[in-house]
């Protein structure tokens, strides 16, 4: 029996798990050794195996020499980085054969890292039962073809525009006669209020010869009163000017004051904007980046990336024995966007399954319509829908939602909130427009959580919230209890 290591899993930059329980044994005649460790020249290692009392000192010798190695060498994660998953949360490492089997749930944080399309089915579909449908359909770059005809059609208007010429000379004479006889009208009217004007004008004057009389004999006597409010106001206007300055004394020392406590809070909030806008300048740059790609060279490039044709996978397949439907949305295909080959597929999928008699899940994991076809890929929206109508409503079928992390855009205002129960995962993201883009549209702040499935579910948007390990058990229990099994007796 060949020799075995034992060795500790690193968890993280510095995070590590000193417990022997966890440590794993693998064959040596199997193992890839890229450094060419000899276990015959390394004095820690005999036929008895590792020396348990020089494992403390050399954990910490190689943690020194990782993080130098790290701090010299930024890029050598990258030269294992199929060996390990990082997780989206807490930024731990988890060994990739043994991630898959744990179901891309992080052993640190216990959060649901983000599954591929085929990961999702062999979670949920038994081994050997997978049947996929319409693999060979994929998306097409539109190109449009405009005809511009040689002989335009042309409208005869001469005598449309004889005909409206006299009318137009009629309407302007009889436009001519009225103004005519509203002038006429005006001046009589005009003639009538100077005659009354001239009346009242008359009996006004002698009105003011008297208020002039009378207004004099009142300025005599208020011109004493005069004096002695001058002398009040001058008086209180001093004492004003002694209380102002005083006032203006101590305002100035608490400004001082307060200008320091601001002066250093201004300088903290520019050293955020600035972090920030680097930030924002290195996404910008990644976008533009992509944005200089055509919609046919995406489409090549995230084929030969993810090896899928679309960004879903349909089929038919059994879960724990019960025959069903299965759709799989898959984020790393052009963010899970849904296309006009993504909408057939899953419209085809749903006429099947009430052709048959199945039932139907449909995951979802998807940024929403694709940008790239315009309103074909709106128009899927509405062409599901119908589909699930008649799944649903006329054929009396069961249709299940799973929604992952993240699910937005058309995706959740279509097919993903249809379902007769919705399920979502813990701590994904569920949204209709995402955060960045509420905030740079409606100029607002988003605050933290209100599109993760907590917040969501406390709202009654979901059902359930199912963790992965109950997964497949629970939708079991869903559909015998709804007497499924009765189709396949």
């Amino acid at each position: 029996m060949a020799p075995f290591l034992r060795f500790s899993i690193l968890l993280g930059c510095k995070k590590r798990i000193k417990s022997r329980d966890t440590r794993i044994s693998v064959n040596l005649d199997n193992w890839d050794n890229p450094e060419g460790w000899d276990a015959q020249e390394d004095p820690r290692w005999d036929d008895c195996g590792w020396h348990a009392g020089d494992d403390d000192d050399h954990e910490s010798k190689n943690e020194k020499e990782n993080d130098k190695e790290s701090d010299n060498n930024p890029g050598g994660f990258h030269k294992y980085r199929h060996l390990w998953v990082q997780c989206d949360v807490c930024y731990g490492l988890n060994y990739k054969p043994l991630f898959n089997s744990k179901m891309y749930i992080c052993e640190c944080c216990e959060y649901h890292v983000e599954m591929n399309s085929s990961d999702r089915i062999d979670l949920l579909i038994d081994p050997d039962t997978w049947v996929p449908m319409d693999e060979d359909m994929i998306s097409l770059a539109i190109e449009w073809d405009f005809e511009e005809k040689e002989e335009p059609f042309q409208l005869d208007l001469s005598e449309w525009e004889a005909e409206l010429k006299k009318v137009y000379i009629e309407l302007e004479l009889r436009i001519q006669l009225k103004k005519e006889k509203e002038k006429a009208d005006q001046e009589r009217l005009d003639s009538e209020e100077e005659e009354k004007i001239s009346s009242e004008e008359k009996d006004k004057t002698d009105q003011d010869r008297l208020d002039s009389e009378k207004q004099d004999l009142l300025y005599s006597e208020e011109d004493d009163q005069t004096y002695l409010d001058r002398l009040d106001l001058e008086e209180e206007e001093k004492i004003s000017s002694e209380e102002k300055e005083k006032t203006d004394q101590d305002l100035l020392d608490s400004e001082k004051d307060e200008q320091t406590y601001l002066d250093r809070l201004d300088l903290e909030e520019e050293e955020k904007i600035s972090s920030e806008e680097k930030e924002k300048t290195d996404q910008d740059r990644l976008d533009s980046e992509e944005d200089d790609q055509t919609y046919q060279e995406r489409l090549n490039s995230n084929q030969s990336e993810t090896g899928l044709p679309e960004a879903i996978q349909t089929g038919i397949g059994e879960l724990n024995g019960l025959p069903l439907a299965l759709g799989v949305l898959d984020f790393q295909f052009i963010a899970g966007t849904m296309g006009s080959a993504v909408g057939e597929k899953i419209t085809r999928l749903i006429e099947y399954a009430t052709r048959e008699f199945l039932p139907l899940i449909i995951v979802c994991a998807s940024g929403g319509a694709r940008i790239h076809e315009g309103s074909f890929s709106l128009m899927q929206m509405g062409k599901i829908a119908c589909a699930l109508y008649n799944y649903q409503l006329d054929a009396k079928r069961f249709y299940i939602s799973i929604l992952a992390s993240p699910t937005t855009g058309g995706v959740t205002a279509s097919f993903g909130m249809l379902g007769k129960v919705v399920i979502a995962e813990p701590e994904a993201t569920i949204a209709f427009a995402g955060k960045r883009v509420i905030e740079q549209t409606l100029n607002i702040e988003v605050p933290e959580g209100v599109q993760q499935t907590e917040f969501l579910f406390a709202q009654g948007a979901f059902d359930l919230i199912l963790p992965r390990f109950y997964l497949k058990r629970i939708l079991h229990l869903i559909y015998l209890l709804n007497n499924y099994t009765l189709f396949f007796v």
